[in-house]
């Protein structure tokens, strides 16, 4: 069960065009989401990085994994969550949009981090067993 998790939170930032630079709006979502870490146990954090459909391949991918580390380390130096705490981020490029990249509203929603705290079932299913015993 060790490799079994669950999904706890999940939070998605987003970012202007060929920008890697957290907004306040994105900062005030990271900065509720960290809250919700402080008192978890046995979980994890997996980040992935996201861009819309311009631009060249290499770049998107690139943008994608700088936007994912920009998340990264702000986590880590502003909310002391330990990197051993964080899956390896990853960029994405564009090969995971959520909406229509032919439109202006869509492209936005594309240009993303998405940030989920991850629960592991047997870490947590043994605590909670051990708990259980008199």
């Amino acid at each position: 069960k060790l490799d079994e998790v669950e999904v706890q939170e999940t939070v998605a930032v987003n970012f202007r065009v060929n920008s890697a630079v957290l907004s306040p709006e994105a900062k005030e979502k990271l900065d509720e989401f960290a809250a919700k870490t402080e008192n978890a146990k046995a979980y994890t954090i997996e980040v992935s990085g996201h861009t819309d459909s311009t631009g060249g391949e290499a770049k998107n991918f690139r943008l994608s994994q700088q936007r994912a580390e920009a998340v990264v380390q702000y986590l880590a130096v502003n909310h002391k969550i330990p990197l051993r705490r964080i899956v390896t981020p990853m960029g994405y490029g564009k090969t995971e949009a959520v909406a229509d990249n032919t439109t202006a509203e869509g492209r936005a929603q594309n240009r993303r981090v998405e940030v989920k705290m991850l629960l592991n079932r047997g870490m947590s299913q043994s605590s909670a067993s051990s708990t259980a015993r008199p």
